[in-house]
């Protein structure tokens, strides 16, 4: 509804507008609006993007430390053994405690999913899995 108009005017309005779509449907196909061309180079975009923000200096620091030792490699798929402890002593602090094999550390939310599937499902189970398009 119309705000400030009665239901009574509303209505013959509405149907005006739904007679004058058929109207309009076949103004357009007689006389299609001509094409335009619009230059778009789309690379053209990615010269101007600067990044916003820097990356800050501890964190940089912190890298060219790892590079210098030598850590270049994958750490182990239930996280580095230090920051386990780590975080097991932190949530034992707050509830029960809670021990280093009980605490996984991933890398993404993809390991992580793939470590819970890989704790619960079985050899001759069956498992539903449910993809994006994208991923299909």
């Amino acid at each position: 509804m119309i705000p400030g108009l009665p239901l009574a005017f509303v209505q013959p309005l509405i149907l005006l507008a739904l007679i004058g779509l058929p109207v309009l449907w076949w103004l357009l196909r007689l006389v299609p609006p001509r094409p335009r061309r619009i230059a778009f180079p789309p690379t053209r975009l990615l010269f101007d993007i600067a990044p916003r923000e820097e990356t800050p200096a501890f964190i940089r620091e912190a890298a060219v430390r790892s590079l210098a030792h030598g850590e270049t490699f994958y750490t182990h798929n239930f996280g580095i053994p230090e920051l386990r402890g780590a975080i097991a002593r932190y949530a034992s602090s707050l509830h029960a405690p809670v021990s280093d094999d009980r605490v996984a550390v991933t890398a993404s939310g993809m390991s992580a999913l793939m470590l819970a599937a890989q704790a619960i499902v079985g050899p001759q189970d069956r498992v539903v899995a449910v993809l994006s398009r994208c991923l299909a």
